[in-house]
């Protein structure tokens, strides 16, 4: 499993990060994939990853894991952005096992570190 600060440590220019939240619709789902191809595919280098969030009170749970899934086939890493805001502690812990298990199967990031933001309980135990 690769983590983000190896990825960090990797580059020896500058870097860039993109961060999407998961569109609603299917047709905007589609538009996105394609947006991310085109945005890590010149005339710039490829993002150090993508960052997917996930809405609050797992909201985009499923679309989140799907568009993380579909980013790393397209070769990118991704980030999942996991707010834990009205979220129940089980909720949570099967988002963190579901990305956990996504991560090991496709070499995606998967972060070994949470942030309380102001306003929010943190979750993790």
């Amino acid at each position: 499993m690769t983590r983000l600060t190896d990825l960090i440590a990797a580059r020896d220019a500058p870097f860039h990060t993109f961060e999407f939240f998961p569109p609603r619709t299917e047709a905007g789902f589609v538009n996105l994939l394609d947006r991310i191809q085109r945005l890590s595919s010149g005339p710039l280098p490829s993002p150090l990853a993508v960052s997917v969030t996930w809405g609050a009170g797992g909201s985009t749970a499923e679309r989140t894991m799907e568009l993380a899934e579909q980013v790393v086939k397209l070769g990118l890493d991704v980030i999942l952005h996991l707010t834990c805001t009205n979220m129940p502690k089980e909720k949570v812990d099967h988002a963190l096992k579901v990305s956990r298990r996504a991560c090991r199967s496709s070499g995606a990031v998967f972060v070994h570190h949470s942030r309380r933001l102001q306003g929010q309980t943190l979750c993790l135990q």
